[in-house]
């Protein structure tokens, strides 16, 4: 089983800081995909996921709301990301 560990680090307040939130950001994005795949998927029919495709999806949505918890101001500032994170996390 693949884990995340979520250590949560901080936003670092000296020039770091962007660096880190580009590296949040590119983490957001690919929790995203997964989501939204899992969600076309899961939306196709009964049936369409097996229960431990369904227990994976479940530990992504998870980790993205963890992540959000922790680092949602690495995102704040992308008009593209932001509405897409939180229109797939009110999803889930």
């Amino acid at each position: 089983m693949v884990t995340l560990n979520c250590d949560c680090r901080k936003r670092p307040i000296d020039a770091s800081a962007s660096e880190f939130d580009q590296a949040m950001s590119s983490i957001f994005q690919i929790l995203m995909n997964v989501s939204r795949e899992f969600l076309h998927r899961s939306g196709s029919g009964p049936g369409s996921i097996d229960e431990g495709e369904y227990e994976f999806a479940e530990f992504i949505c998870e980790s993205m709301v963890s992540l959000g918890s922790y680092n949602l101001q690495s995102i704040a500032g992308d008009s593209t990301i932001l509405p897409l994170y939180l229109e797939q996390v009110c999803v889930i």
